[in-house]
C-alpha cells in the first residue's frame, strides 16, 4: 500500500503538457519546465540570441536616434559584435537575468504545468519591440541590416500570456531558413526574443 502512494504522489507531481498544442504554448511550457528545473543553458537554448541581439540593437539605439547618419554610425559601431560568439553568450546571459526577474517562481510553475493561457497583444503593446523596416533616405549599410532582420524571419508572434499567477508579454521568432530546410519540423523551430511583464 505504501509503493501505491509514492507512485500516485510521483505521478502527480508530472507536467501535464502544455495548454494548447499550439507552437506558442508549447515553447512557454517547454520554457516553465526549464525554469522550474534551474536549467539555465536549457532556457537560454529556446531563446534565438541572433535575433534578440539584432532586434535589441535596433529597438535600444538605432531606433532611437532621429538622424539616418547617427544610425548608421551606431550600426558601424555594433557591427563587430552582431554575431559573435562571445557576444551571443553575453546575450544569453542577459536573457536568463531578464527571465528570472520577470518570471517569480509561482509563474513558472503555472508554465511548466500548462495553466497559462496566450492571447494576442492587448492595444497598448502595438508598437512594443517592432521589427526593424527600411525607410527612403537610410543610408544604404542601415537599410539592408533592416532588410536582413525583417526577413530573417517568416514569422514574429507577439501575445499576452494570462497564468494564475501573473500576466506575461511574449515575442517570439521563426527563422525563415529553418523552415525551408524542414516544413513538417516536428520540434518546431520557433524561439523566445524576450519575455517582460
Amino acid at each position: 500500500m505504501r509503493w501505491l502512494l509514492i507512485v500516485v504522489a510521483v505521478a502527480g507531481c508530472k507536467s501535464k503538457g502544455p495548454n494548447t498544442p499550439s507552437p506558442e504554448d508549447t515553447l512557454l511550457w517547454e520554457l516553465g519546465n526549464k525554469l522550474v528545473a534551474n536549467d539555465r543553458d536549457g532556457v537560454i537554448a529556446r531563446y534565438d540570441l541572433d535575433g534578440r541581439q539584432r532586434t535589441e540593437l535596433w529597438e535600444k539605439t538605432i531606433r532611437k536616434l532621429a538622424k539616418p547618419e547617427d544610425q548608421n554610425a551606431a550600426l558601424a559601431a555594433a557591427r563587430p559584435r552582431l554575431g559573435e560568439p562571445a557576444a551571443l553568450v553575453t546575450v544569453g546571459e542577459e536573457a536568463y537575468r531578464e527571465l528570472d526577474n520577470v518570471v517569480a517562481a509561482a509563474t513558472a510553475q503555472d508554465l511548466a504545468d500548462g495553466k497559462c493561457v496566450s492571447r494576442p497583444p492587448d492595444a497598448g503593446d502595438i508598437g512594443r519591440w517592432v521589427m526593424p523596416k527600411e525607410q527612403q533616405g537610410m543610408p544604404q549599410e542601415l537599410g539592408l541590416y533592416a532588410f536582413e532582420t525583417r526577413t530573417a524571419f517568416d514569422w514574429v508572434p507577439a501575445l499576452r500570456v494570462r497564468c494564475p499567477t501573473g500576466e506575461l508579454w511574449a515575442q517570439m521568432a521563426r527563422r525563415k531558413d529553418r523552415r525551408e530546410k524542414d516544413p513538417l519540423d516536428k520540434e518546431h523551430p520557433l524561439r523566445m526574443l524576450r519575455v517582460e511583464r
